[in-house]
């Protein structure tokens, strides 16, 4: 379904869709979520491309709910996941946001635990 523009202003909410298979190079929303945040910067046939708009909305949210010098706090949390999900994990890090993995969810938080557990940290 798409969004209707209407005197300057996108309708606030969909409350219908039919989720389906994608055709190649598309996607579907998932059904189990109640909100979706779209984002279009052009780029067609293509996914990931919200990760860095998505960050630094998140860190200007964060900013915007500051009280007393101290931002909102945020955390990342990987459940399960794919490629995707490593790329926003990086990139919370890099933004200095703590990041959660719950191991046993499956692919990509499986492989994130899997990674710590080899590895040996300086403290």
């Amino acid at each position: 379904e798409m969004l209707l523009r209407k005197n300057n202003r996108f309708n606030e909410s969909i409350n219908d869709y039919t989720s389906s298979i994608p055709e190649p190079g598309s996607a579907s929303l998932e059904p189990n979520h109640s909100h979706f945040f779209l984002v279009d910067d052009g780029t067609t046939q293509a996914s990931g491309v919200e990760i860095k708009f998505r960050g630094e909305l998140e860190f200007l949210i964060t900013k915007m709910y500051e009280k007393d010098g101290v931002p909102l706090p945020m955390i990342c949390i990987m459940l399960e996941g794919g490629s995707q999900s490593i790329e926003m994990a990086l990139n919370s890090l890099r933004m200095g946001q703590p990041l959660v993995v719950i191991k046993g969810s499956g692919r990509a938080a499986d492989i994130v635990c899997a990674a710590c557990e080899m590895t040996t940290f300086k403290e």
